[in-house]
């Protein structure tokens, strides 16, 4: 459907325009405020050490968001960017950027409890961020009225209801989440996550960086029940970063998570190819993410179209929980997996 088709193309135009205009806003997401210099468009992926080192000419893979989409089309796209612009959100101020993720930007990567938590928290922050906004842009009833034209009110369904109640709920939990991590952050108490690291010899042509809550493990078995609204969703924070010597995989959880986390660590873990399971949790479950050019236009028409897929197969805005892990549809060849132990 394109804009012109609808009852009133000027309503619609306007809602898009503010939601780009909500997912700019600018705001320092550290728990203290004694904020300097301007909001910066903080990277969620390393400029240096994550975006360059996969780029080609300044360039990677990344989701572009493609609003309003046109007839046919998605509202998001696999799409060269450039490394500047991939990966960044509005969430710091230039010296809480700075400052806090220091040990992680200027110190190489020895996989200490503070570097841990900071991938984690950012990750956790990012999250936040963009949860904020997805619940300030849903739109409301007479807006959705107005759009088409409808004249009558509108009845939602059980459906939809749920569905807006699990998204609003999401973006409750997160903020809940973050704010543990605020405090752990303050005290200076990185022992509060538990992480489980991979190392490996071969560096991966894709990182990434993202929360989620597991729905389902590599064996099609529920995890949590995305629908009980009487307790929280257990997160799990995931990081890949390539390195120059190969890579590692971080996969956060709190200590005082419930067992979600762990089984779908203990599922990649009992993998027999963990390389293509890695890549398969990454392109099913986050948007966060930055391809190497080389290897992403080195796969077949067939395999691009399907890590496309597996996105928009877990984004069902009806269906909280997709059992998609079960079902890989890629597979890579070996990142060798050299060592795995847990923090």
């Amino acid at each position: 459907m394109r804009m012109s088709d609808l009852h009133n193309p000027a309503a619609a135009a306007e809602l898009f325009k503010q939601f780009k205009k909500r997912y700019s806003t600018k705001v320092c997401m550290h728990p203290q405020r004694d904020c300097e210099g301007q909001i910066v468009a903080a990277h969620t992926l390393s400029l240096s050490s994550m975006l360059r080192p996969l780029s080609r000419d300044n360039k990677v893979y990344a989701l572009k968001a493609n609003l309003p989409p046109g007839p046919g089309e998605d509202p998001m796209v696999i799409a060269l960017r450039g490394v500047r612009e991939t990966s960044t959100f509005n969430g710091f101020c230039q010296k809480h950027d700075k400052a806090l993720f220091s040990p992680i930007e200027d110190a190489p990567i020895a996989c200490q409890r503070q570097q841990m938590f900071l991938f984690a928290y950012r990750a956790v922050a990012k999250e936040a961020y963009l949860k904020r906004k997805q619940a300030e842009s849903m739109p409301s009833p007479d807006e959705i009225q107005k759009i088409h034209g409808i004249d009558r009110e509108l009845i939602f369904s059980d459906q939809a209801v749920r569905h807006l109640a699990a998204s609003f709920q999401g973006a409750e939990e997160v903020e809940r989440l973050k704010a543990r991590l605020d405090r752990s952050l303050l005290a200076g108490d990185f022992g509060r996550l538990v992480t489980t690291v991979f190392e490996f010899s071969q560096p991966p042509p894709i990182a990434a960086s993202f929360v989620y809550a597991p729905d389902y493990d590599f064996e099609g078995n529920e995890l949590q029940d995305f629908y009980n609204f009487d307790v929280d969703l257990s997160n799990l924070m995931v990081t890949l970063l390539p390195t120059p010597a190969g890579g590692f995989l971080f996969l956060s959880y709190e200590d005082t998570a419930n067992s979600a986390p762990r089984r779908l660590v203990e599922s990649l873990k009992g993998q027999e190819d963990v390389t293509s399971a890695i890549l398969w949790l990454i392109a099913c479950q986050t948007e966060n993410f930055a391809i190497a050019p080389d290897w992403f236009d080195a796969l077949s028409a067939d395999e691009r179209q399907t890590f496309k897929e597996a996105f928009f197969a877990n984004a069902d805005p009806f269906n909280m929980s997709v059992n998609n892990l079960r079902k890989r549809k890629l597979s890579t060849s070996s990142w060798l997996p050299k060592t795995c132990f847990t923090l």
